[in-house]
């Protein structure tokens, strides 16, 4: 399949906003707006092309559609939302509806909660009926009738994909018959027509037969006018349709055929495309789905110094909605469960391992979830053997995200300084990166937080300047307030260091422990403040605070380490790692960091902090404070620097912003590919 059948629409997600901003408006009784509920109409249209459009694709790619994953992603994606609907309606229903209201609302209820609502509000009052206001879950109807809908497609496309001619052949008599019917009985029978499915059946058909039309096809650019003409339709029947002369009957021809219009020229390049795929419309209307991997489930907030969940949070809010699909290992799941048990240093590298060896059976799952949906992007995030031996069933993004992989690390000084002789990992390595190079030379984005990995993958994998991009993380934390007044630093006054992480020795504790000693030393009252481990007894004096564990999920201890952040006047950490979000935590706080120029390390020299050269020992970290000692100036210029850095790229805000634009140009390019077995 060419990946310019289906690219990603962005003209869609905007045709989307005008729909849903017009039936908001109407039932708000926006003045000039008497058609506003014909944006269900549009949502119809749209529906049918898309869902359509990915069965009839996978019908054609495989020769078959799978019922139970087809219904059950319909009810994951459903479900939750829905729930949380009804939840709080019945909370209102309660407060404000009388006694025999609120047994109907009881009823709606039951009814929507099986699609089946719009046979309900057929045999009560008409829509337009001024009983309809007391109806609080009346706008489900659209929803069941969009259900009762996709049981009736599945099911006639698996019956007759044997015969595709006649498959096409019946949608097209059961289109002509739903439409002449629709017309025929609206003038007598208003609430039927407009309630019920098979009056509406046409509708959403018209969407699917363009999109089998489409199929296979070129994509279909015309001149300008084809879309003008079809957004006229579209405003016009917001505008001026009127329920009192029937509706839906023949005023609804308007509002599908302007709607196919869009959709058959959306590709065109125009003034009309244009504007509806910029950035404000298609936030509004956007209904993006992407699937994340992880062998951890990024709800877990602690792995990965918390990590994963901030990006899988920085999607969900600027990406679209992110589904997160649990990788089965078959008959090997009770092991799984087994190695979860063990400590997280030890867990974490055996699970991976045996991910990698049991990839294919897990992969074919994945495949699987895959093929029951259209996703626009697979994102894989930290654990890269989640991608191995990966089939996407049809084109779509592939990107991922990582500080390091496994042998940038170990090639590194990082891993040097904690690596291991093991005869039974030397033998692994080449097997490991010979994984790894054929699952990142297959990626169309490896978003890398720091240059210098960056650099070492490129030239490792062989990557190209397409592919991987630099995206830098944010902190661990929610944004702070920046400080009002810079945190002054005298000679005279005492010195606060501060120093975070599980390790006291990885992170250089002993050389910032000697840091306070020779400042102390020297005439300065230095102190240190320690967060997150506790330093073995040599390393303790009465001029060292110890918070052995913070959880910033617990307000008393959260207040602690922010007042550890706020009051530190630098962050030593001479620390051997590839990325470090104590670092992005310290310019969160205006705290300027000291540390080893090494890996990743986000700390830009004279703007958030200083990086020395790797060997430098205390006396240099001591050098760089009584430097700013002598020049508190500098050092307030510093700490603004230092904030602003966050502000602009060290948070996960603008990571997510900068993300996203980039899935919406690659996927607008059509320039994607499937992805077969890889290791």
């Amino acid at each position: 399949m060419s990946p310019k059948e289906h690219p990603y629409r962005p003209e869609i997600d905007g045709l989307r906003m005008i729909a849903v901003v017009a039936v908001v408006l109407y039932h708000f009784g926006m003045p000039g707006l008497s058609g506003g509920f014909a944006g269900v109409d549009v949502f119809f249209v749209i529906s049918g092309y898309l869902i359509g459009g990915i069965l009839w694709r996978e019908t054609r790619a495989t020769g078959r559609i799978s019922l139970a994953r087809f219904y059950i992603r319909r009810v994951k994606r459903l479900a939750p939302a829905f729930f949380a609907m009804t939840l709080a309606a019945s909370v209102i229903a309660w407060l404000v509806l009388l006694p025999f209201e609120f047994r109907e609302y009881g009823k709606s209820l039951i009814a929507a909660t099986v699609y089946l609502s719009n046979v309900l509000f057929f045999r009560g009052a008409g829509y337009f009926d001024t009983a309809a206001e007391t109806k609080v879950l009346l706008h489900t109807w659209s929803l069941s009738v969009e259900e009762q809908f996709y049981i009736f497609l599945p099911l006639a496309l698996l019956l007759l994909a044997r015969w595709p001619r006649v498959f096409v052949g019946t949608l097209w008599l059961c289109f002509a018959v739903s439409l002449v019917a629709s017309v025929w009985f609206t003038p007598s029978h208003q609430t039927a027509t407009f309630y019920l499915f098979p009056f509406r059946a046409w509708e959403l058909l018209a969407g699917v037969l363009l999109a089998i039309w489409s199929y296979g096809r070129a994509p279909f650019r015309a001149g300008a006018w084809i879309s003008w003409l079809g957004l006229g339709l579209v405003i016009a029947s917001l505008i001026f349709i009127d329920a009192a002369r029937g509706f839906p009957g023949w005023q609804v021809i308007f509002p599908v055929l302007g709607t196919m219009l869009l959709l058959l020229n959306g590709q065109a390049r125009n003034m009309v495309n244009g504007v509806l795929s910029m950035r404000g419309p298609v936030f509004f209307g956007k209904i993006s789905y992407s699937l994340y991997l992880c062998d951890i489930s990024p709800e877990h907030t602690q792995p990965y110094s918390g990590g994963n969940a901030r990006i899988y949070s920085a999607l969900q809010d600027h990406v679209g909605e992110v589904d997160i699909l649990p990788q089965s290992w078959g008959a090997a799941e009770p092991v799984r469960r087994a190695i979860y048990a063990l400590p997280e240093g030890v867990n974490l590298r055996l699970r991976w391992r045996l991910h990698l060896l049991l990839s294919q059976i897990i992969s074919r799952s994945v495949t699987q979830a895959l093929a029951a949906k259209k996703y626009d992007v697979v994102f894989g995030a930290y654990s890269f053997q989640s991608m191995a031996r990966l089939k996407t069933p049809y084109p779509m993004l592939k990107a991922f995200t990582a500080d390091a992989s496994f042998t940038v690390y170990k090639q590194s000084e990082i891993g040097a300084r904690f690596g291991s002789s093991w005869l039974s990992r030397r033998l692994l390595d080449p097997l490991t990166f010979r994984a790894e190079r054929a699952i990142y030379q297959n990626l169309d984005l490896a978003l890398w937080p720091s240059d210098w990995l960056k650099r070492e993958a490129d030239t490792l994998y062989d990557l190209s300047e397409s592919q991987s991009v630099v995206v830098p993380w944010g902190a661990n934390i929610d944004t702070p307030k920046a400080e009002a007044t810079p945190l002054a630093l005298s000679k005279d006054a005492q010195v606060n260091l501060l120093v975070v992480g599980r390790d006291w020795f990885a992170k250089g504790g002993p050389v910032a422990f000697e840091t306070m000693n020779i400042l102390s030393e020297a005439g300065v009252d230095a102190r240190l403040t320690v967060v997150g481990t506790q330093p073995p007894d040599v390393h303790i004096n009465p001029y060292v605070k110890v918070h052995r564990a913070l959880n910033k999920a617990v307000p008393r201890e959260r207040a602690l380490f922010e007042a550890a952040f706020r009051n530190a006047h630098f962050l030593v950490q001479p620390s051997f790692e590839s990325w470090g979000f104590a670092f992005c935590e310290a310019a969160a706080y205006s705290l300027p960091s000291l540390c080893l120029s090494v890996g990743g390390v986000p700390v830009q020299d004279g703007i958030t902090g200083h990086d020395l050269p790797q060997g430098s020992s205390a006396i240099e970290f001591a050098e760089i404070i009584q430097g700013y000692l002598k020049n508190p100036v500098s050092y307030a210029a510093l700490r603004l620097s230092s904030r602003a850095e966050f502000e602009a790229s060290l948070n996960w805000d603008a990571w997510g912003r900068r993300v996203h634009d980039l899935f919406e140009e690659r996927l607008a390019s059509g320039m994607l590919s499937d992805m077969s077995s890889r290791t």
